[in-house]
């Protein structure tokens, strides 16, 4: 599910709220698609309300003659071109999340990330293990998984994200 909106600062914007940040309950800071180039940004999300942001059926209604029809003709396409984008921009929103990450190995995240349960690692099996190929999706930041490339957890033998360490271990924790 989707927000769009105009921002005062911005111009059009999406948010996502498939992306952790974004999710009805979550404290942390927004993070937005700022359409007119796809850059990520964040914003604190007492900010998110008018005047700095309008939804965007209000923002059209608000709207009219040659203007609303431009505006929407405008919208409709940013909406497609963000359908058309949105897997990529995903990806570059999980890298930029977990940006402090990037110069620490798998291993060293997955142990980090059960650190933060007491959990102590065991370790993890490098990729292309015996139990054959499975696919999947990170149940804590919905990256792509893939035993082929991904390590897996010597303690539950799911399949750890490369992008921010999670395993099944922490999974009982937000049931």
């Amino acid at each position: 599910m989707e927000w769009w909106g105009i921002s005062k600062e911005h111009g059009w914007v999406v948010l996502d709220r498939s992306i952790p940040n974004n999710r009805p309950g979550t404290w942390a800071n927004l993070i937005f698609f700022r359409c007119c180039d796809w850059t990520i940004y964040e914003e604190k999300s007492v900010k998110w309300n008018l005047p700095n942001y309008v939804f965007s059926d209000s923002y059209l209604k608000s709207l009219s003659g040659l203007k609303a029809i431009n505006e929407k003709k405008e919208f409709d396409k940013i909406k497609a071109e963000y359908n058309n984008k949105k897997n990529k921009l995903y990806k570059d929103i999980m890298r930029y999340k977990y940006n402090n990450y990037n110069n620490i190995t798998i291993e060293e995240k997955h142990k980090v990330f059960l650190k933060k349960y007491g959990i102590q690692s065991k370790g993890a099996r490098k990729p292309n293990s015996p139990h054959g190929r499975r696919e999947s999706i990170c149940w804590n930041c919905k990256y792509p998984v893939d035993n082929v490339d991904d390590f897996e957890c010597l303690i539950c033998g799911w399949i750890i994200c490369s992008i921010c360490g999670a395993c099944e271990c922490t999974r009982k924790f937000y049931k």
